[in-house]
């Protein structure tokens, strides 16, 4: 190490949303290169939603998925995404090739790698220190104080940063190994994500826009196609073993009743169903790419400024910010009034917002 930088901080920016650390994550990283916007542009317009336990909210989240360890098939956007290279490595291969994981972070770190990993989370020195696992994105090292850049949901689950102790992150990397020791899944997915460090290296890509494809995607969430959910349907089974009586799952705009199924579920009894305050983070950041989304066709002279597209997405977004807010409010008094406010908001925007992309494929086909 003597030949090494005292400190090394690969750069990071704040990512465009905020709810899934897969997307936080990969965002944080590409958005270093501004060509990335093409690329985020084109993808995450289609949306799912799939319930897998009454007592459970849904899981939501863009289509292609968002979490690395996920197969091809799924249509993983790490391994999509031409603005990286993903490289993965068994945590067996890291412990004997390197005398300490620590080694292996500064090496990979100097060679401009980001490290996707999942640790125990006992550093963090809140509610969630104790046996606790999660992936974190560590970026960066300080040898004189002999600690780690990571990032992860650390401030009430938003993105954000904390430097930790290489001894405390050497700790965390090894706990996982006793904390699933004797546990097996048959699944592949829950074995990678145990198993895998993935290392992230950035890379130039010369991405075009594609509008046929945006449009596409355009209409598959307004009329949902199922092709994909064949195969998460296959990969879910897999997980569980079995699927339950009340599996379903909603693509594109048929999320909104979704929600209001998870709504309705709360209202009968919000002891029984868990409150998610991430499902109307969600709802949010996919309002917010499109917003960007629609900035960025204006700026492109993709289409004209002087229809009130930008206008009507901005409002369709806010509306989202508020819905979050109503649901934080409830989350915090219990008071179904405010449940009952969401509900009514749902339908208000998803009239607004088919209408909004209906209007948005128009004006795309003409130019």
């Amino acid at each position: 190490m003597a030949n090494m930088k005292d400190t090394v901080i690969l750069p990071l920016k704040e990512p465009l949303v905020n709810t899934w650390a897969g997307n936080t994550y990969l965002f944080s990283i590409i958005q270093n290169n501004e060509e990335s916007f093409k690329w985020i542009n084109n993808l995450f317009i289609q949306i799912l939603g799939v319930e897998m336990f009454e007592d459970q909210p849904p899981d939501f989240q863009f289509v292609p998925g968002v979490n690395p360890y996920s197969p091809y098939y799924l249509g993983n956007s790490w391994d999509m995404c031409p603005y990286i290279n993903k490289y993965a490595y068994h945590r067996k291969f890291i412990k004997n090739k390197y005398p300490s994981f620590t080694e292996y972070l500064i090496e990979s770190i100097n060679e401009g790698i980001y490290n996707y990993v999942l640790l125990d989370q006992c550093f963090r020195g809140d509610d969630k220190s104790n046996d606790y696992i999660h992936q974190s994105l560590i970026y960066g090292y300080d040898l004189r104080e002999k600690k780690f850049y990571i990032a992860d949901h650390f401030n009430v689950s938003k993105f954000s940063f904390m430097k930790v102790d290489f001894d405390e992150v050497e700790r965390a990397f090894n706990n996982v190994d006793e904390l699933f020791k004797g546990k097996f899944s048959p699944h592949k997915t829950f074995q990678r994500e145990v198993s895998i460090i993935h290392a992230i290296e950035l890379q130039e890509c010369d991405y075009r826009f594609d509008k046929e494809l945006f449009i596409g995607f355009l209409k598959e969430y307004l009329l949902p196609e199922k092709s994909y959910g064949r195969m998460y349907s296959l990969s879910t089974l897999l997980y569980f073993g079995e699927l339950e009586d009340c599996y379903k799952e909603y693509y594109g705009m048929d999320c909104y009743e979704m929600l209001k199924r998870y709504l309705n579920k709360l209202m009968e009894d919000d002891n029984k169903v868990y409150k998610d305050l991430r499902i109307f983070s969600f709802l949010k950041d996919h309002k917010t790419l499109m917003r960007h989304r629609v900035e960025y066709l204006i700026e492109n002279k993709i289409i004209d400024e002087s229809n009130n597209l930008l206008d009507r997405i901005r409002a369709i977004e806010e509306d989202a910010v508020v819905m979050l807010n109503v649901f934080l409010k409830y989350y915090l008094s219990n008071d179904n009034k405010n449940v009952s406010k969401i509900i009514k908001a749902l339908d208000s925007i998803k009239q607004q917002e088919k209408k909004f992309i209906e209007d948005l494929i128009d004006i795309m086909e003409k130019n």
